[in-house]
């Protein structure tokens, strides 16, 4: 009986190690197609003529245009004197990422009211900026509106806050 059992033992040894090695040689295999999929010259030239596109380029600088327009608009408008209790929280959230020099889809931005202000957390969105760890979203700054009207920053070095220009 008890050689019974070590033999048995011995067998399933025998197979697991066959199963490993199994595994190990299908894990190469794919690491393999992998390399010779991403050293491909098709996929190579395929990712050169999208990145040379002219619909990449125009669709780029539609973007960067459109950001722009909102930007002049909003800053026309705070030149004006606009209260920022009388913008609404998009028109904010794209004046706060002008005022960051981002654009509004790399940011994260938490508005909650906190006391007699609205506090505002602004973070940058590493997946969609496809930089980073992409479960890491950095903070780039904290603001207020406050019942003046007026928007504030957080000032790192102080932790004070000072209206935004």
């Amino acid at each position: 009986m008890k050689k019974s059992f070590i033999l048995l033992l011995f067998a399933f040894s025998v197979i697991l190690a066959g199963c490993q090695s199994e595994e190990e040689n299908l894990v190469d295999e794919l690491f393999k197609n992998a390399e010779e999929m991403l050293n491909s010259d098709e996929l190579i030239q395929g990712a050169e003529e999208f990145i040379n596109s002219d619909e990449l380029k125009n669709g780029t600088e539609q973007f960067i245009n459109s950001f722009n327009e909102v930007a002049n608009q909003l800053g026309e408008q705070l030149e004006n004197g606009q209260n920022f209790l009388n913008l609404s929280e998009t028109e904010i959230f794209g004046y706060v990422a002008t005022y960051l020099d981002v654009p509004l889809d790399y940011l994260i931005i938490d508005a909650y009211p906190n006391g007699d202000k609205i506090s505002i957390e602004v973070r940058q969105n590493n997946e969609a900026m496809g930089v980073g760890d992409p479960n890491v979203t950095p903070l780039l700054g904290m603001f207020e509106v406050r019942t003046d009207g007026k928007l504030y920053v957080m000032d790192q070095s102080s932790g004070d806050y000072v209206p935004v220009n």
